[in-house]
């Protein structure tokens, strides 16, 4: 295709639909789009090609020619009526096709389109602009910016090749690059990182082109990272650019400043939240009246900066409306603070994310699902809205989302990130009783599941003492369940039975159905621990099961399950037992519950174990094991190991039997664990485990490494693929993925994703987590496979086959 004044790629779609509704007699045609993506260089390109090169000049109209409004539009006027004078007078009923080319900056011309088209019926017009002109005979076509691939780029070279050429936002900024610096050597790692540039600038043409002219001084990897510091590096200075195309601040900068003041706001208001926002969220705006005195719809804004590429509308899996800003938007707002969110509406958006966030949390059944991928969708929303209130010093707000959060970091397998956040609130001070009791408990739950219930006894204990003292029933009771556990470590089964008890009572009393039968499973798990106490045990489970289903919780009835599967394999009913914990495991993986399928892989790989099926046992306790450490959970770790070291010792691997039995000793010193305990674990032994060596020697053994325990890590994944080939897996157990150079799971799917050329922005948004902790994790795997960037790390992920990994 010939070029007219500029790059084409990607858009022979945009011309034949434009040629075709120009061809069916559409009167009037605008191309809309957000600054920088080519609607001028688009609008040349048909207007060449449906009326000659000869008569494109004289029927272009330019708005931006250095003339004021009332001139230009006079001009243009003008121009038009003489070339309709020298229609010839034996074809006046032939179309004639103009093009207007509108400026940001210039007079709107939509009064004059109108008059024009009404004179003149054969008359048809080509109009570029940033949002419509809203005539009746206007037809729409949006121009989008280019088009990203969603894979990554591949190993072979030709294949590569073809890759490039058929991804439009690629080639374009390989072209402009290779112009440049000829000497660019296009393998698979050039490529990923140029890719990741075009997924930054997401996909605009104008802010590809400037990002090229860096590549002579700047690598992909430096790029990105001047990119996250500003917007200001995209610029192009040479002679004879209009000046609105001299940077991407002077081409975004008039769309935001022509902004009404409620657009202005509701644009803040998103470009606030790096992941958007839902409808939801943003009815707390007070966006004024119009001069008729009509108030300002909030769709109405939105709709405007839909239109205009400046939000774009994104689908949710909670159902909900949702919106994010377009990126080089946000960077714009975020590089020049021209329209910055006011304190009282950032409190406002607060507020409405805390009181969403405590309904969310308290929903239950089979609406729990909802709830979660509610949470999926708003976390990076909240975490960002609680370091807001810390700023601001509104503690016992964020200590009222703080609670909000605790079964949620729990479930999702965020407890070290979520009990250091609870840390920080802690620290700032400030709290009235209720927050102090928020705090504490959701503390006390998180740092029981990192180390132990004994380590969590006393915040716990001290969260029930200041619930009594607040009087809020609900929370009270709630502190009781999460007491129990503690009391049964560290009390025994009659301190655990009084809380439960109690708990339970109150939910009779509050109507509470559903708690009442998550206590009672609780209470038979408590009852499980003591074999005196196993029909009792069972009465209950079984009881709270069938309550439980009642109320369609599938997940929340996992746990009796759970319970009523380790009972069973207390009865020697293996298969049984095994039916009962393989539908756990899968409530629990199709809910992303970690904790629990951690829990159940590790009861599975005992039934294995009980069946003589050591490779099986093993493969499971390794997998629990990686769940473990990736979510920091030291004690749950002690149980993986120890089951590891007697399912090799089975298998006379006896040096990985000897690692793994040294690691879980440690670890379980280092926590003051004389016995390991919890809920779904086998019951505890009547005498203390006997410590024949000691620490130092179990250290050297080690290599010096305790957590993670580095050795059995590295050392146990291609042996156990060993062990598992010649075999079909069992249900519920799989092996283990390699491991290496001790990259954690998160690592290894976040090196996936930097492979695949994610920016860290894609990446935080894919996993809903913020950028600072993609930030952190890059770090980690870096140091840990020696990677001085993006290049490096990329090759590596190809050569260690982890790009297919995510």
């Amino acid at each position: 295709m010939h070029l007219v004044g500029g790059d084409l790629r990607g858009r022979n779609q945009d011309i034949q639909e434009v040629l075709e509704l120009l061809e069916q007699g559409t009167r009037l045609i605008t191309l809309v789009g957000m600054g920088g993506v080519g609607k001028t260089v688009l609008a040349r390109q048909i207007l060449h090609q449906a009326v000659g090169a000869a008569a494109a000049q004289k029927v272009w109209f330019d708005f931006e020619a250095g003339r004021s409004g009332e001139e230009a539009l006079k001009n243009f006027s003008a121009g038009v009526r003489q070339l309709i004078a020298e229609t010839p007078d034996d074809r006046p009923a032939d179309p004639l096709l103009i093009a207007v080319d509108t400026s940001p900056t210039g007079p709107d011309p939509t009064v004059l389109i109108r008059s024009l088209l009404e004179d003149h019926p054969g008359l048809q017009i080509l109009a570029t602009r940033r949002g419509r002109l809203r005539l009746s005979v206007e037809r729409q076509v949006t121009v989008k910016p280019l088009a990203l691939p969603e894979t990554a780029p591949p190993a072979d070279q030709r294949e590569l090749e073809e890759f490039v050429h058929n991804n439009s936002a690629v080639a374009l900024f390989v072209e402009r690059v290779l112009a440049l610096t000829p000497e660019t050597t296009l393998d698979r790692n050039t490529v990923t990182g140029m890719l990741a540039i075009c997924r930054r600038l997401g996909g605009v043409p104008l802010a590809l082109q400037m990002a090229a002219l860096k590549s002579s001084v700047l690598t992909p990897d430096a790029l990105l990272a001047e990119l996250d510091l500003t917007l200001g590096i995209l610029e192009d200075l040479e002679p004879g650019i209009p000046a609105r195309h001299r940077s991407m601040i002077a081409c975004l900068a008039p769309s935001i400043q022509h902004l009404s003041p409620p657009e202005q706001a509701v644009l803040a208001a998103v470009a606030e939240f790096e992941g958007g926002c839902s409808l939801e969220t943003l009815r707390t705006l007070e966006l004024g009246s119009h001069p008729s005195g009509e108030p300002v719809q909030l769709l109405s804004a939105a709709a405007m900066l839909v239109e205009q590429q400046l939000l774009q509308s994104v689908p949710a899996r909670s159902g909900s409306s949702r919106f994010q800003v377009m990126p080089l938007i946000r960077d714009y707002l975020m590089t020049t603070k021209e329209i910055p969110l006011g304190a009282a509406e950032r409190q406002g958006l607060a507020r409405v994310l805390v009181e969403q966030s405590r309904a969310m949390a308290a929903v239950r059944g089979p609406e729990a699902d909802h709830a979660r991928i509610w949470f999926d969708e708003e976390y990076a929303n909240l975490t960002q809205v609680l370091n807001w209130l810390i700023e601001a010093k509104h503690m016992c707000q964020a200590a009222e989302l703080v609670q909000s959060l605790y079964l949620y970091w729990l479930h999702r397998g965020l407890i070290e990130e979520g009990l250091a956040t609870v840390e920080q609130v802690r620290a700032e001070g400030g709290l009235d009783a209720r927050g102090k009791a928020q705090v504490l408990g959701t503390a006390g739950g998180l740092r029981a599941h990192l180390t132990s219930y004994t380590s969590a006894h006393a915040e716990l204990q001290k969260a029930v003492t200041l619930w009594r003292s607040v009087g809020s029933l609900p929370d009270l009771a709630g502190s009781l369940v999460a007491f129990s556990a503690a009391a049964l470590e560290v009390d025994g089964f009659p301190s655990a039975e009084a809380a439960l008890q109690e708990a339970m009572e109150i939910y009779t009393r509050l109507g509470d159905g559903w708690a009442h039968a998550r206590a009672l499973a609780l209470l038979g798990a408590a009852a499980a621990t003591d074999p005196l106490r196993a029909g009792f045990a069972r009465t209950c489970l079984e009881a709270a099961s069938a309550d439980l289903l009642s109320f369609g919780d599938q997940v929340a009835a996992s746990l009796p399950m759970e319970q009523i599967g380790r009972l069973l394999i207390d009865d020697g009913d293996y298969d049984q037992a095994r039916m009962v914990l393989n539908h756990g495991l899968t409530e629990s993986r199709s809910v992303g519950d970690q904790v629990q399928t951690s829990a159940l892989l590790n009861l599975l790989a005992l039934v294995d174990t009980l069946t003589n099926r050591p490779a099986f046992a093993a493969a499971g306790y390794f997998e629990s094991l990686q769940i473990a450490v990736r979510l920091g959970l030291k004690a749950r770790a002690v149980w993986c190991l120890e089951g590891l070291a007697e399912s090799f010792a089975s298998l006379n691997e006896h040096t990985l039997a000897s690692t793994a039995a040294a690691s879980a000793a440690v670890i379980r010193g280092d926590l003051g664990l004389e016995y390991w305990m919890e809920f779904c674990c086998p019951r505890r032994p009547s005498t203390p485990t006997p410590k024949p060596t000691t620490r130092a020697t179990r250290l050297a053994a080690l290599g010096g490494s305790v957590w993670p325990p580095q050795q059995i890590l590295a050392q146990a994944p291609q042996r156990l693929l060993e062990l598992m080939e010649p075999t079909t897996p069992a249900p519920g157990s799989r092996a283990p993925e390699k491991s290496p150079d001790g990259l954690t799971r998160r690592e290894i799917e976040i090196l996936g994703l930097v492979a695949s050329g994610f920016t860290n922005r894609d990446i935080a948004a894919n996993l809903v987590i913020s950028i600072d902790t993609v930030g952190r994790h890059i770090s980690n795997l870096y140091r840990k496979i020696g990677a001085r960037g993006r290049a490096d790390a990329t090759a590596y992920a190809w050569r260690m086959n982890l790009v297919a990994s995510i």
